[in-house]
């Protein structure tokens, strides 16, 4: 799986899943741009990833900065956007502005993104979407989780035939060790995580590095369009 003068673009690729892609893309020979929501994100991954990866803050809920991005980039080859949380909350008590930014994130976000790119894709080139493991497998207290990632997947199928020959997927992954858990106190996510591990087939939870590989998987395998991958350690078997 050679990138060699392919352009990958990762929209939220400064930490976790998107970081990971940036930096297996740059080993296999990519020129890579990514983009972070905060000054302190972009800044700290221009010192990590070096002078190989251009990055820029970008906000991927405003359209017309998206728009703009897209249009002072060059050509690009594949693009990634991985971004992007959603909120959690009962059904009955969530809020409906709340509720809606979840779609404006992460479904809208990406719906736009695709938009303003599609037209600097070269041949050959493709999309890989981002949805969730919720997808296929609801629990309580998620349905705007279920619902936002089961939009991305229809998104998904109907931009890959739409868009043909470019490729359109969506990589749904389970639980990943990413820094949107950070938050938490270090005891209560080990323990979260461990708990979470034993729950699954492969025993552990996922790994940024893991989920880069299909990533780039999907961005080049040029006999796959229209699937939505579960990266999930087993979670919707569990």
């Amino acid at each position: 799986m050679q990138l060699s003068n392919k352009h990958v673009v990762i929209i939220g690729g400064t930490s976790g899943i998107g970081a990971a892609t940036a930096k297996l893309a740059v080993e296999k020979g990519a020129y890579v741009t990514i983009t972070g929501l905060n000054k302190g994100s972009v800044d700290k991954a221009r010192k990590e990833l070096g002078n190989k990866v251009e990055v820029k803050q970008l906000d991927i809920t405003n359209e017309s900065a998206l728009q703009k991005f897209f249009n002072e980039l060059d050509q690009i080859d594949y693009i990634t956007t991985p971004g992007s949380a959603v909120p959690k909350g009962g059904f009955l008590t969530m809020d409906s502005v709340t509720a809606k930014s979840g779609f404006e994130s992460k479904f809208w976000g990406q719906y736009n993104a695709a938009k303003y790119a599609t037209p600097k894709i070269r041949t050959g080139g493709a999309i890989v979407f981002f949805s969730g493991v919720i997808s296929r497998r609801p629990q309580s207290n998620l349905a705007i989780m279920a619902s936002v990632n089961s939009a991305v997947e229809g998104l998904g199928r109907a931009l890959a035939v739409e868009l043909a020959p470019i490729r359109v997927n969506v990589l749904a992954p389970g639980i990943v060790d990413t820094p949107r858990y950070a938050s938490l106190a270090e005891n209560d996510r080990i323990a979260m995580f461990d708990s979470l591990s034993k729950k699954l087939p492969v025993g552990h939870v996922g790994k940024p590095e893991e989920l880069a590989e299909a990533v780039l998987f999907l961005m080049t395998n040029a006999f796959t369009t229209g699937a939505t991958f579960y990266v999930d350690g087993g979670h919707i078997l569990s």
